[in-house]
């Protein structure tokens, strides 16, 4: 368990944390949010002992964390920044190892048959194997990012720290780092904790959140008792809407363009056409909202283009059609 308890930090005269107390639990996913200067980073540096708080204290496992060796403070917590710069052209096998040398002992700093297991093993899991024999500055920033999480996951930490590990990626790299560390805290007990910009990301994935505004908590709970709108638009001074995610009950939110929509008066007639008895279909430039029935694949979308009919109509048609739905139609009515 991590326990901060009334921490407070500053850079030279300007307070940035005041006042947090927080507790995390073993195999517990705590996101941290807040605008600009709420703090967010500072107070994860703070967690991780690399700044000293100028008050108050951090605990780790019941000790506090200067108490730790550094060497021993390696080996329970790992960080992982959002984005790292490497001078020398190792390859991911060596830069994997670096993990490692909390456990090395003596002036040689040799690695052991288990250094050598563990390195394996974490590489295989993050799906960076395949480049073990590459220089790291030959991956794509993805992959980089995949290589420092297998670094960070070789120190076996009981603490994993994230600084927006997530900023430089696209989607599917997003996607795949934080399904890989959700991960990790369901089967190994990890506890993982993450700075994040992105708060629908940190609530698909966080099991709590932690809202700083101006160096102090604002709320510390589950997703949906945090990400209210009211709350959201106060603290970061804009105005959201909430969304419905499909699948999930994880609160989605939706920021709103000042600029109004363009939209353009359609006649409905002129988007229909009918391909005799195969079918028919609706198709205008200007997309509608529309509301489906359908028996699998009904709801609300915003769509240019709908249709229904064979299956024959579907190879008639091209496929910026945009077509929803195709099935066997018993001639047009």
């Amino acid at each position: 368990m991590i326990q901060v308890k009334e921490i407070r930090g500053a850079y030279g005269e300007k307070e940035v944390i005041r006042g947090i107390n927080l507790e995390v639990k073993q195999g517990e996913f705590l996101g941290i949010l807040g605008p600009n200067g709420s703090g967010k980073t500072t107070l994860l540096k703070m967690m991780a002992g690399i700044l000293a708080p100028k008050s108050g204290e951090v605990r780790i496992g019941g000790h506090l964390i200067q108490s730790y060796q550094p060497k021993a403070l390696a080996q329970k917590v790992a960080v992982l920044p959002q984005k790292t710069d490497q001078a020398f052209s190792f390859t991911v096998e060596e830069t994997v190892q670096f993990g490692r040398y909390p456990y090395q002992k003596g002036w040689l700093q040799s690695v052991t048959r288990e250094d050598v297991q563990v390195v394996s093993k974490v590489m295989e899991q993050t799906g960076v194997a395949q480049f073990k024999n590459q220089s790291i500055h030959e991956l794509s920033g993805g992959e980089q990012q995949r290589v420092y999480l297998a670094q960070a996951l070789a120190q076996q930490p009981e603490y994993l720290l994230l600084d927006e590990p997530t900023s430089f990626l696209d989607l599917a790299y997003q996607k795949d780092l934080l399904d890989l560390i959700k991960e990790e805290t369901d089967s190994s007990r990890l506890t993982v904790i993450g700075v994040f910009h992105d708060v629908n990301i940190a609530s698909l994935y966080c099991d709590r959140l932690l809202l700083l505004h101006e160096g102090k908590t604002d709320m510390l709970g589950l997703p949906h008792h945090v990400l209210t709108t009211e709350r959201i638009n106060r603290v970061y001074e804009t105005n959201v809407t909430p969304l419905q995610h499909p699948f999930r009950a994880n609160p989605q939110l939706m920021v709103e363009p000042a600029a109004p929509s363009k939209a353009s008066i359609v006649n409905i007639a002129d988007g229909w056409r009918t391909y005799s008895s195969e079918g028919m279909t609706f198709s205008i430039n200007q997309p509608l909202r529309i509301l489906s029935s359908h028996k699998k694949n009904g709801g609300f979308f915003w769509k240019r283009s709908i249709g229904t009919g064979k299956k024959t109509l579907h190879e008639q048609l091209e496929s910026s059609e945009d077509m929803l739905f195709f099935e066997q139609a018993n001639g047009l009515a």
